[in-house]
């Protein structure tokens, strides 16, 4: 009789027990998620369940301040993780609501996936269509993590333009500086490669020093960069294809371009770098679109 009391007891226990069991957990064992800001190259956040992440940054289109582009790598505590898990188990990941089907060919998307043993979920969310408050609060904390991981460089590609110039003929000539801020060397595709590639370009965007709110699409010109000034490699690369820069030290260039016709004046200037070749020569490239920031010059 007391055994079955206590049978009963137990049973009851259980019951009552918050319903915690590891088939309710999302133990996963990759995470990845793909921010299409640049639709052919997305930054992409992969992280494993050890902790490792490893962050690929393609633009810096809609992060004007942040002129760098490249990868990234550190490990997350267990407090982030156990963070990270528990907003893919409140709601359950596999229940979250998505856009699949609602997504247009022109609208920027997020995707998510989280691969436990041989099964894979993926979840993609739009622009355009309403996201779901849960969905939101785990983009929100995988931006947050890709940003602490942003912190921690290792392959990177900056670049700077200085000592620009534009003479009475309108020939402008700058210094286009590439900096690699990271623990390893960087490998890009050289930009004297990139004059007239169907594959990758380097242009300079110009727009009148005037307030914002006042300028519109016809003010902006952009115009190819026409010449380029190899500097004697520093690595022994002699691949005009290649260029590399190691840790933490810089490459500088000469440019030449034809400044287009348009009112003198004082000129707000940037240059666009973007190949989307990811590999020559047997190297692995940091590849994507990269913008300097502004400077100022004036044009006769």
């Amino acid at each position: 009789m007391n055994r079955q009391l206590y049978s009963a007891a137990a049973i009851l226990l259980l019951a009552m027990a918050p319903k915690c069991s590891m088939e309710q957990k999302m133990n996963f064992e990759k995470l990845e998620y793909f921010n299409a800001e640049l639709e052919e190259a997305p930054q992409t956040l992969t992280i494993s369940a050890a902790g490792v992440a490893f962050y690929e940054s393609h633009t810096n289109a809609h992060q004007p301040d942040r002129p760098e582009i490249g990868n990234y790598q550190t490990s997350l505590g267990e407090a982030e993780l156990g963070s990270l898990r528990n907003r893919l188990d409140n709601p359950p990941f596999r229940d979250l609501a998505d856009h699949w089907g609602k997504v247009m060919p022109s609208d920027r998307y997020k995707r998510i996936r989280v691969t436990t043993g041989s099964e894979s979920l993926e979840k993609l969310f739009g622009t355009s269509v309403q996201i779901t408050a849960p969905a939101a609060e785990l983009i929100d904390y995988l931006n947050q993590l890709a940003a602490e991981v942003s912190r921690s460089p290792r392959q990177t590609l900056r670049s700077e333009l200085s000592q620009v110039a534009v003479s009475s003929e309108r020939l402008l000539t700058a210094t286009l500086t590439l900096f690699n801020d990271g623990g390893q060397p960087t490998f890009c595709r050289h930009p004297v490669d990139m004059l007239d590639a169907p594959d990758g370009h380097l242009k300079l965007e110009a727009w009148p020093d005037k307030p914002a709110g006042s300028l519109s699409a016809e003010d902006v010109v952009i115009f190819p960069v026409e010449k380029v000034v190899k500097p004697e490699s520093k690595t022994g690369h002699t691949n005009s294809s290649i260029l590399e820069i190691p840790s933490k030290a810089s490459q500088s260039l000469r440019l030449e371009a034809q400044f287009p016709k348009a009112s003198a004046g004082v000129y707000v200037i940037r240059i666009n770098y973007e190949s989307l070749v990811k590999q020559l020569e047997g190297h692995q490239l940091v590849y994507g679109e990269l913008f300097s920031r502004t400077i100022k010059a004036n044009v006769p």
